[in-house]
This record gives structure tokens, sequence and C-alpha cells, in this order.
């Protein structure tokens, strides 16, 4: 490689490099804004190092649904295969209608596999667990039986991945906490954004109706969606918005704080000082001044 295709190379990367971090700070930006705005918080600091690990965190949780479903619909990953005895499905359109609604099953275990993200545990109620086996195992008997006799009875396959997909969500809504419910709806939303987005792409008459900037609205709606439901229930050590439970210590005493030391929920903290919750208020904010602050001691849940 001569010495002008790698300075043309160093270029090119660090450009996308460039891209990948304006983007990834632009999301942590408003992710982050649009969370703090929930508690009246209405000041935007942008220099934070909370801020890039909130959409390094962001970037990660949309990339997990998108090429999940990309190689369940075979257009990354190895090639797919019938297996032994099976027959080649001819009715794909039945079939990718199945893909979509049964994805439900995946983002579950998506969701499953992001249980460290959580500040909490967020199973409720463990028999939960048990019951989630039943709407699986209907799947799973349906993905296996469909090598052979999907062409045969596509609406009964389509019918039985309905109906697990619906008592999986109901199991997931009772047992476990709203912040993994939302978790798994947002995994679902996003890939079925991406089955509908690879459909107008392939299909040149969708292409040429379709309004290219409503997609920013839909991003939009997407960092909202995550902003306002998903990000307060992760733990903050990993790029969430989860309070972190602390002892503040603070002189003089405050009307808010008539003690010297007070049980807080920590928010957020600027070079000005912290944003704190109250055990007792945790749906608003309070702002304490940096010099007023002696010591914070941060305690476990």
């Amino acid at each position: 490689m001569t010495e002008s295709k790698v300075i043309t190379f160093v270029t090119d990367a660090s450009r996308v490099a460039g891209g990948v971090v304006a983007v990834v700070y632009a999301a942590g930006f408003l992710v982050v804004t649009l969370h703090n705005e929930r508690f009246g918080i209405a000041e935007l600091t942008f220099l934070r190092p909370h801020i890039f690990l909130a959409g390094t965190l962001f970037v990660l949780l949309s990339a997990l649904p998108v090429y999940s479903i990309l190689q369940l619909v075979g257009y990354v990953g190895p090639t797919r295969t019938v297996i032994p005895g099976g027959r080649p499905i001819t009715r794909l359109a039945h079939y990718q209608l199945d893909v979509a609604i049964g994805f439900y099953a995946w983002c579950y275990a998506l969701a499953s596999c992001s249980f460290l993200l959580f500040e909490s545990n967020p199973i409720r109620h463990y028999w939960g667990m048990g019951a989630a086996v039943i709407p699986i195992f209907m799947l799973l008997v349906g993905a296996i039986l469909g090598h052979w006799f999907y062409d045969r009875h596509p609406f009964k396959f389509i019918l039985n991945t309905l109906l697990a997909v619906v008592a999986l969500a109901i199991i997931v809504f009772y047992c476990y906490d709203r912040t993994f419910f939302w978790l798994t709806l947002w995994y679902y939303l996003l890939g079925s954004g991406t089955l509908d987005f690879l459909y107008i792409v392939r299909n040149p008459i969708s292409k040429g109706a379709f309004r290219w900037e409503l997609g920013v609205f839909c991003v939009l709606g997407l960092i909202c969606f995550y902003s306002l439901t998903i990000y307060g229930g992760l733990t903050a050590q990993l790029g969430g918005g989860a309070p972190v439970p602390a002892v503040i210590y603070v002189s003089p005493k405050t009307p808010i704080f008539p003690s010297e030391s007070a049980e807080i929920l920590l928010l957020d903290e600027t070079d000005a000082g912290y944003y704190v919750l109250l055990q007792s208020d945790p749906k608003s904010a309070y702002f304490i001044r940096r010099d007023n602050v002696t010591a914070l001691r941060f305690r476990v849940r």
C-alpha cells in the first residue's frame, strides 16, 4: 500500500470515527436532557462524560434488535438451510409475518440477557419465569414443525405464534417491572421498524412514495420513548439514568435538609452542584450548591 493510499485510508477512517462519536454524543445528549426534563431540570451542560456513556448504551441497545432481525431474516450471518427431511417454505409473505410477530420472543431473550443493566432486580414474581416457558415452548414447536407443514397450514402457525406472543407479553407485563417490559417493547419496535424499512427500500413503488424526512421524526420519537420509559431504570454506572442512592452531608443546614445529613437519590451532577431526589418525594428534583455539600457517601441498595 502506497503512502498516499495510507493517508487516504487514515483520513476516511478518522471521518467515520468522528461521525460515529458525534452521533453517539448527540443521542446521549438528547436522552439525558429529555430524562432530566421529567424532573423540571432545564440546565443544559454539554461537556459531561456521562452523556457519551448514555449515548453509547443507547446505540448498543438499538443495534442489538436490528442485527438480530437482520440475522433472523437472512440478511447477515450464515446462510440458513432446511433441516434434514424438511421442506423449503414457499409462502414467504405468510412466513415473514409469522417471523415479525414471533420476534417478540427474541426480544424477551435479549432483555433477559441485559439483566445486569437494571438498577434493581426486574423480576417481581418469580413464578412468571416458569409461566414464560409455556409460550416459548409453543413457539419452538411451531418453528420445528414449520419445516415440514408450514405451506399446508400457514394460518394455523401464525395463530399459534400470535397466541404465544400475547401470552408472553402479558406475563412480562405482570411479572416483571415496567422497565423490563418497555425494553422488550423497545427491541420489538426497532426490529419491526427494520423489517418495514427493508421492505420500503426493496420495493420501488413504496420507495418512491415514501417521505424520507419523516424518518427524522421517527428517530426522535424512538429517542423520546427510550428516554422516558427505559433510561431511568438502567444503572448509572453503565450509562443509564437510575438515581444513585447516597447520604449527603450539608453545611449550613437548609430548608430542604434540616439536619446535617440525609438520605437522597443523586440524579445528576454539574460543576455548580447536585440535582437530588428526596426519599419522600422521588418525583421532584432539588438543586444543592456544591459549596454547601461537605461530603457524599454512596450506599448500596
